[in-house]
């Protein structure tokens, strides 16, 4: 609502926020249960949710309770955008870096492998 006072288009780019998050939250919490032992999914998943309540529970008594902060919506609204932009390009960095490092692994063995069978056909 910083940007608008129509509250349909509001509650469209918030339903398609909420959308948006829970698809990538599913993805997230299916690629960490692949690589786990089922009898570490209660901890693992316990301590991911424990966390992210203690975090939202923290943000809200700095940013909204009288005892802290106290801002208005419009500054609050500006925070938690900053918070999630900046949780975003720290995602987007690391896939960047993932991409980025898994390609130039894949494209180096790919050369070696390419040497070795121009050196075996001369020799070989």
């Amino acid at each position: 609502m910083y940007w608008t006072t129509d509250i349909w288009l509001c509650y469209a780019a918030f339903v398609g926020f909420i959308v948006l998050y829970n698809f990538v939250i599913t993805i997230t919490q299916f690629q960490l249960a692949v690589g786990l032992n089922t009898q570490r999914f209660a901890l693992v998943f316990g301590v991911n949710t424990f966390t992210a309540v203690l975090l939202n529970t923290v943000l809200t008594v700095i940013l909204i309770d009288k005892a802290g902060f106290g801002l208005d919506v419009n500054t609050q609204f500006i925070i938690y955008s900053g918070y999630f932009a900046i949780i975003a390009v720290i995602f987007l960095l690391h896939g960047v870096y993932f991409l980025c490092k898994n390609s130039f692994s894949s494209s180096s063995s790919f050369k070696s492998t390419s040497i070795i069978i121009d050196v075996q056909s001369v020799y070989g």
